[in-house]
């Protein structure tokens, strides 16, 4: 499904919908992207009966069509890891092999990873091998051949069924979305995704945080805001040797003023995640301050805290009586708020009334943010020697964005390991990139492209060591340029910030927004040129000063992401509008004076609302703007570097690292 033309001019009207693109468009009953009729999706894009095979589940038609039953298999994995392994002791057979592969380490000595590592395809060994045989790539030194040694490699459409599987949390039960395509077999309709809680680091050498579940209805998105609270000050979990006097204060709830340590953390969430952002709050007040208002005031405070896992489920319980054991009062947990960044507003004239936390929250200096993700497996590993903090004891705050597009009610869990910092990794305290002065300058009409542009300075000092993006869908390539450059942003009158015409300075380029590329630099990138004026402004070429943009497509081609409906947009929820206005964010369901023809012979055109101006189609399509949900967009730039010079007064993480945006152990490099 892809067209290139050339010397010719543009079409008068877009193509009609395609069957077989994948993207279900008007007209159609449904588009699995194939033309097997037996798939319960026909040539026709009908719905119709499955005649394929039928499975209950992903992991049964894997375990069937992929690893198979005996030795005559279509891939002949038996032949190797039958009931009686011919070359080594792994045995795959249908009784054992979802225990011999899931979370199980590879007895590879060349690698570090599992066989299957839930979450994460290229840290999954199981993955890299099969992958290696369908692309025709070799291994790295030492971890063998690919697989299967025996008969034909993997067709493209089944090793993408296992990268999806193994993304959704490689379920034993349950259906992953797109597989049942990928597989060609009857499966029922996708469930939600749920992965397995992370064994935490072995006593020691780190410690577990656990956000505890909050509901997630089927056909709903939602932004959430909850706290947790640990302390291991009275336990064995993090040694006396990685503990240090606080850099700066962490408030009330770390009266010890001791902190810890770390160089690594491991974030597990839930496949429905849109991103997670996790705080530690470092006010001046306690985690379990309750505030009685004077009407029309709101409560504003962490609690009430009540268990939302085990036989306690929905009692209250304090969250500092604290198992030795976890550091934490296992599955005790303030509510959900729904809510846009944990922040506070209290507008009733505008009918809205959102609250988080204390009165002071909302400062900026007292909330840092120290992990996320925005995919369901990201373990990050800082630069040889650089650090950061955490208080002994403190509150945690969970900034969760998830979405459910199944029929199946569930719930949104994440886990956080946090790896202690060794003798040699506590040269330098992390410092990190989030560049978001340009989040929600997009504005792409249905049926076309825009290119979002600008530049940012680093500090002078710093060694660079790991470069990241985040987007939503409508992101479809995110490029960085190095330095020099001279300074440009977008501006209210278009983009006022382009991407060159000559790409030799080009070092990033990630194309998928729910997997961005890690970029990492070993050894890091020194950036140390004097000749910049402090002035942001300064309009000469800098030699510390990068360029990145990202290419938006809202439907501009049949192979591109769908176009934003105004049917099927959440609404952006009730702070966002108020929030960022100055800024053009309006996400969610767009208004009538911008609505426009979704498909039909004035494709495009604008229609007021009305179905009678869209003849053959309906007035339906909406631009993408900046916003928070999945169908509006983000422009983020993310990176992490340290400054060769030990901090003498780092002020309690008001550096770290944001989203995703540390050195991850996956790391992958762009050829230039």
């Amino acid at each position: 499904g892809q067209f290139v033309a050339g010397l010719a001019p543009a079409p008068g009207a877009c193509p009609e919908p395609v069957c077989g693109n994948g993207l279900h468009e008007l007209g159609e009953e449904c588009d699995d992207g194939n033309f097997d009729n037996g798939d319960g999706c026909t040539d026709q894009c009908l719905v119709a009966a499955c005649t394929a095979t039928e499975y209950a589940s992903t992991w049964e038609a894997i375990q069937s069509k992929i690893i198979g039953q005996t030795a005559l298999d279509a891939y002949k994995c038996q032949f190797c890891h039958g009931a009686l392994p011919v070359l080594n002791t792994l045995d795959l057979t249908p009784a054992n092999a979802y225990a011999n592969l899931v979370g199980v380490p590879a007895a590879n000595f060349f690698t570090d990873h599992d066989l299957v590592e839930p979450g994460e395809p290229i840290a999954s060994f199981f993955y890299n091998k099969l992958a290696a045989g369908t692309n025709g790539t070799l291994l790295p030194s030492g971890q063998g051949a690919a697989m299967p040694n025996v008969g034909l490699p993997l067709t493209p459409d089944h090793l993408e069924a296992v990268s999806k599987w193994i993304r959704g949390g490689a379920p034993e039960t349950g259906v992953v979305e797109g597989t049942a395509q990928l597989l060609a077999a009857c499966l029922p309709p996708p469930t939600p995704l749920k992965a397995p809680r992370p064994e935490a680091p072995p006593l020691g050498t780190g410690v577990q945080l656990d956000q505890t579940p909050w509901d997630l209805p089927s056909q709903s998105e939602d932004e959430i805001c909850m706290t947790t609270y640990y302390d291991f000050t009275d336990t064995d979990l993090v040694p006396a040797q990685y503990q240090v006097d606080c850099p700066g204060a962490f408030g009330v709830n770390n009266p010890s003023n001791k902190c810890f340590l770390y160089h690594e953390t491991t974030l597990v969430q839930d496949g429905q995640s849109h991103h997670s952002i996790i705080h530690i709050y470092q006010g001046g007040f306690d985690v379990a301050y309750v505030d009685t208002p004077v009407p029309p005031a709101l409560t504003r405070e962490f609690g009430p805290f009540t268990y939302k896992r085990g036989p306690q489920t929905g009692m209250a319980c304090d969250p500092k009586a604290v198992d030795p054991a976890t550091g934490s009062n296992p599955g005790c947990s303030g509510p959900a708020i729904s809510d846009v960044a944990c922040l506070t507003l209290n507008l009733p004239a505008f009918g809205i009334s959102v609250a988080f936390g204390p009165p002071d929250y909302n400062d900026a200096v007292n909330a840092p943010t120290f992990a996320g993700s925005q995919e369901p497996y990201s373990k990050t590993v800082y630069a040889d020697g650089v650090y950061s903090v955490l208080p002994m004891a403190g509150a945690v705050v969970w900034n969760s964005h998830a979405f459910n597009l199944t029929t199946h009610d569930s719930t949104m869990d994440q886990y956080l390991n946090i790896g202690l910092a060794g003798p040699n990794d506590r040269l330098y305290p992390a410092q990190g990139i989030f560049d978001s002065l340009s989040i929600f300058s997009e504005d792409v009409l249905p049926y076309q492209t825009q290119e979002v542009c600008r530049t940012y300075l680093i500090e002078q000092g710093a060694r660079l060591f790991n470069l990241n993006s985040h987007t939503h869908r409508h992101g479809v390539k995110f490029r960085i340029w190095e330095p020099p450059h001279s300074f440009c942003y977008p501006n209210a009158f278009g983009n006022g910030c382009s991407p060159p015409a000559d790409n030799s300075q080009l070092i990033y380029v990630s194309t998928e927004y729910t997997d961005p590329v890690q970029l990492d630099f070993d050894p890091p990138v020194l950036y140390d040129s004097a000749n910049p004026s402090l002035d942001d402004d300064a309009p000469e070429n800098d030699d510390r000063r990068f360029l990145y943009c990202s290419l938006y497509d809202n439907g501009s081609t049949p192979t591109s992401p769908a176009i934003k409906q105004r049917s099927t947009s959440p609404a952006a929820p009730q702070n966002f509008d108020l929030v960022i206005p100055f800024q053009g964010g309006d996400g969610g369901p767009c208004i009538d004076a911008r609505v426009a023809c979704l498909g039909g012979t004035n494709a495009g055109a604008l229609c007021g609302g009305d179905d009678g101006q869209c003849p053959g189609g309906t007035c339906d399509a909406c631009p993408v703007r900046g916003g928070v949900t999945t169908e509006d967009e983000m422009f983020i730039l993310i990176g992490s570097y340290y400054v060769p010079e030990p901090a003498q007064a780092l002020l309690a993480l008001a550096a770290v690292l944001t989203v995703s945006g540390l050195r991850r152990r996956r790391a992958r490099r762009n050829p230039r």
